[in-house]
C-alpha cells in the first residue's frame, strides 16, 4: 500500500524520543504492532497526500520544513478512520515536493467534511454556497457547536481574510474529528478542498 510520512527537515521522526528513526539514514522501520495507534508499536503514515497535509497540524506538526515522503506500508494495518494510519513495516521509496495548504483550503476541507455528516438544513446551505463562492446568509447563528462558529466566520469573512485569526485551525481541526467520529470519508473531502 503507497502511503505519504512527514520528518523533521533531516529525516527524523520522533527524534528526542526512545523509538526516534532517521528514515534518510535507515529507510525500512519494523515494529511490534502492538500497543494502541499512537505507541512504539506502529508507525504513523497518510494513506493520501492531501490528508498528510491538512493533518500534520494534528498528529506532528512538522511543516512548513518538513521532508516528505512516499512510502510503502507491507506491514499490518491499523487505522483511525481517515486522520491517520499505522503500520508494522515503511519502506521509504521517494522524496516528494510539499505544497502549502492555504486557510481557504483548510476552510473548504472542513466544509465538504461537515456537509457529509451535519444535518441542519441552514448550516448546510450556507457551506454549500461557501463552496460554490455564493453570498451566504447575513444572520449570526446561535452559537452551539463549533460547527456553527465556523459558518459565522465564513459569513463575515467569505474570502479567506479569517486566517489571522488565532482559532480558526484549531477550530477546523475539531469539525475534523467530529467528521471522522461520524464515518466520513475524509480522504474524498480533503481531495476536493485541493481542487
Amino acid at each position: 500500500m503507497i502511503v505519504y510520512k512527514f520528518t523533521d527537515p533531516d529525516g527524523w521522526t520522533r527524534r528526542h524520543h526512545l523509538n526516534g528513526h532517521n528514515w534518510l539514514k535507515e529507510p525500512v522501520l519494523k515494529t511490534n504492532g502492538e500497543g494502541n495507534l499512537c505507541g512504539p508499536g506502529w508507525i504513523h503514515a497518510y494513506e493520501h497526500p492531501a490528508l498528510a497535509l491538512f493533518h500534520d497540524m494534528l498528529h506532528s506538526d512538522y511543516l512548513p520544513d518538513a521532508l516528505f515522503f512516499q512510502c510503502e506500508a507491507v506491514g499490518e494495518i491499523k487505522r483511525d478512520g481517515f486522520l491517520k494510519l499505522g503500520t508494522t513495516k515503511l519502506i521509504v521509496q521517494e522524496q516528494l515536493t510539499i505544497r502549502t495548504v492555504t486557510a481557504v483550503e483548510r476552510a473548504k476541507y472542513a466544509s465538504y467534511a461537515a456537509l457529509e455528516y451535519i444535518e441542519s438544513a441552514e448550516i448546510r446551505s450556507d457551506l454549500t454556497k461557501y463552496l460554490a463562492g455564493e453570498e451566504m446568509s447575513p444572520q449570526p447563528l446561535a452559537i452551539q457547536s463549533d460547527l456553527d462558529v465556523m459558518v459565522n466566520m465564513l459569513r463575515n469573512y467569505p474570502n479567506g481574510t479569517f486566517e489571522h485569526l488565532g482559532l480558526v485551525i484549531g477550530l477546523f481541526t475539531r469539525v475534523i474529528l467530529a467528521a471522522n467520529e461520524a464515518g466520513v470519508n475524509l480522504k474524498k473531502c480533503a481531495e476536493r478542498a485541493l481542487q
